[in-house]
This record gives C-alpha cells, structure tokens and sequence, in this order.
C-alpha cells in the first residue's frame, strides 16, 4: 500500500473482546503492519478494552449485543446498534468472527457499502441441534450469508455442508485452517515428575456438554475403577449463556464420584497440558479446536472425534486416536488403550503432532492467507 493510499479500516465484531485478543491479537498486528486501521465491535469488557488499546486497535463497546441472545427485541437493539457504530466507523471492511456476529453484522451492515469477509469459526448449536431455537437461527444465518463477499471457513465439513445446501457460492468460499498456533509461545516443555505409574488424560475447554464432557467424565469414572493410575483432569468454565452448558447437578455428580480433578479456569494453559500426558477433546462438532492445536504444539497427543474440525488434527495412531462423539464406552476403551502405550511411544506421537501443527496450522502462515483475501478488496466508495 503506497503512503498515498487511503488507509483502509477494518472491524471485527466478536461476541467476546478477549477472546479476540487471545487469539487473534498476531491477526491484529498483521493488519496493522499491512496498513489498515483496526477497530473491533464488541460487549463491554474493560480488560480486553485496555489491552486492545495497547495493541494499537481501537475498541467500540456494544451494549446490546447479548451472546447466544434469544430475545427478538434484544436483537433488533443490538441490529440498530451495529448499524449506528457501522456508519460512525465508516469501515471499508467488517469481519464478523462466529455464527451470531454473521449473523447480526451482516444484516445490519446490508446497503452501506462495505466489503464483508466472514470468519465461520465454527457451527455449534444451532447445527447440533434440532430446537425451535436452532431453527430460528439457522434461518437468520441464512439469510445473513447472502449479504457475505467472502466466508472463510475452518474446515472442509463446514464448507461442504453449506455448498451442498446452496447457503453460499463456491466463488464466495475459502478454507483456512483456525485461527493458527504460535509455535514459540506454545512450545514443548520438559515432562513432570510425574510418578512412572500415573497417566494424566486432561479435558480443556468450556464445561459444555457438546464439548463431550459427559462422555469425557463417563469414560473416567469407569476406567478409574479398573485403573487407578489413571489421572483425568479437566480445566475451564462453565458458559451459562450456552445452552448446552452442564447442569450443576450433572457436574456435582461426576465430581463426588471421585475420578475426576477439576483444576478450575485457567488463564494459562501451558502449565497444566505441560503436565499432562493426553490432550482430550471428545467433542461433538468445531471448527478448530484451538486447545488440540496448542496441544500439538507442545508436543502432546491427542484423543479426540471424527466430527467436523476435530479429525482434521490427528492422524489415527501417528499423533493420537479418533474415538465416535457421544460414546463413552468406546472413549473408555480408548483410555485403557493409551494406559497400556510405553512412554517412549507416546512421546513419539506427541513429536508428530508437533510437526502436524509446523506443517499446517503455524500462527503466521494462517494470518498471511487471511491477509490475503482482505487485501483484494479495494477501499470502499465513499458517499459524499
């Protein structure tokens, strides 16, 4: 971009502020570094608000943007907001990162003359399930899509599902593999001292039953009666706005049957999949899983799905082992499997996923594809 060229802007919108800047904070310093100005659209959070000011982004807080919000007067105020912020930021570019940020920013940015690249992270509950409310916003999606110039989606099952149902053109597409995983921050560390006899299978992420947790705490309390050497942890928190975030009498239950360890939310996930000898995710359906990436990149093997997001991250027996969403009983015969695995081929396998995650999913390769696209568009006509 020539210093005579209009500085194009970019906002984001996210449902989460610091989610945006965990993950996606080398994505921001990319498009500041290829001379756009970055503004993300978000629901208040002044931590992340402060960080993202730090990093050079300027920061719009949405008061009526309600995550997972059902409310269809809520979401018209949240429409007219989006609509408000829009004209006032004047944006040449809106990435909307997830299901409900599609869906809202492009209708309320339909007719105001800005390129719109949706970032399709995933399709969670609206996809898994068949409710009332899955319907409705499965339709809104829809009808939302068409307003896209671009959805980049984050894996083929995504991007087939939607191409196969006629919801997006092909020309409209592209695949790009998450949100990537820096290599040096999530890098592999010197095993525990962990007693020669214990195996550590660890669950991280929100405490959801889509995430497979059920089965995940199922399949531990069963092999724990058979082996107790066996350790299975899980970290992260609940997400009340989900509806399929676990009952507290379901969670209450599985954690006095005295298999489980629960380690709380952490900021910091290095420590604890460090410590870990297994890396679990028996979820249901993602787009990709940040949590098996940063897994790989520290060298750890994997026990996850065949869904859509989940098999694109293992290689069946190479860095790990795919075992049927919603089966305890076949994720418990996939415990005692890897109990019985030397240590020294675990680590073997932990070494390839490390190499899969160098080879496909590195932080600044992923940023420069999507970099890439944006760059494309032209800035916007201005109205005078």
């Amino acid at each position: 971009m020539s210093p005579q060229s209009p500085k194009k802007t970019v906002l984001l919108v996210a449902n989460l502020a610091r989610t945006v800047y965990q993950h996606r904070r080398p994505l921001l310093n990319a498009l500041h570094a290829a001379g756009f100005r970055v503004i993300l659209a978000a629901p208040p959070d002044s931590a992340a608000q402060n960080a993202l000011l730090s990093a050079g982004a300027e920061y719009r807080p949405l008061q009526h943007f309600k995550r997972n919000g059902n409310n269809p007067w809520q979401q018209g105020r949240a429409l007219l907001e989006l609509r408000l912020v829009f004209h006032r930021c004047k944006p040449d570019l809106i990435i909307p990162i997830g299901v409900q940020a599609i869906t809202l920013s492009n209708l309320a940015g339909a007719g105001i003359g800005a390129k719109s690249v949706n970032l399709l992270t995933g399709m969670g509950y609206a996809f898994l399930h068949r409710s009332p409310l899955a319907a409705v916003a499965r339709l809104l999606l829809r009808i939302a899509l068409q307003y896209a110039d671009t959805v980049v989606f984050e894996n083929p099952d995504d991007l087939r599902w939607m191409l196969d149902r006629r919801w997006v053109p092909a020309r409209k597409t592209a695949l790009i593999a998450g949100s990537g995983v820096d290599l040096d921050h999530f890098s592999p560390k010197p095993e525990p001292d962990n007693p020669a006899d214990k195996v550590i299978f660890t669950f991280i992420g929100r405490l959801l039953y889509d995430k497979g947790l059920r089965e995940f705490a199922q399949a531990a309390i069963q092999v724990k009666k058979q082996y107790p050497n066996a350790i299975f942890r899980i970290a992260g928190a609940p997400d009340p706005a989900n509806p399929t975030n676990v009952r507290d009498t379901d969670w209450h239950d599985w954690l006095c049957a005295g298999a489980l360890e629960y380690a709380g939310a952490l900021e910091d996930v290095r420590p604890l999949i460090a410590a870990s000898d297994w890396i679990v995710l028996p979820s249901y359906r993602e787009g990709i899983p940040r949590v098996l990436l940063e897994a790989m990149a520290m060298e750890k093997p994997l026990i996850t799905t065949p869904a859509a997001g989940c098999r694109e991250t293992v290689e069946e027996g190479k860095n790990g082992f795919l075992t049927p969403a919603g089966d305890a009983g076949a994720l418990a015969n996939v415990f005692v499997r890897c109990l019985h695995i030397q240590p020294e081929t675990r680590r073997a396998m932990g070494r390839y996923s490390r190499k899969i995650a160098a080879d496909s999913f590195e932080e600044s390769m992923v940023n420069a594809r999507l970099i890439a696209i944006l760059q494309q568009y032209s800035p916007a006509e201005r109205r005078p």
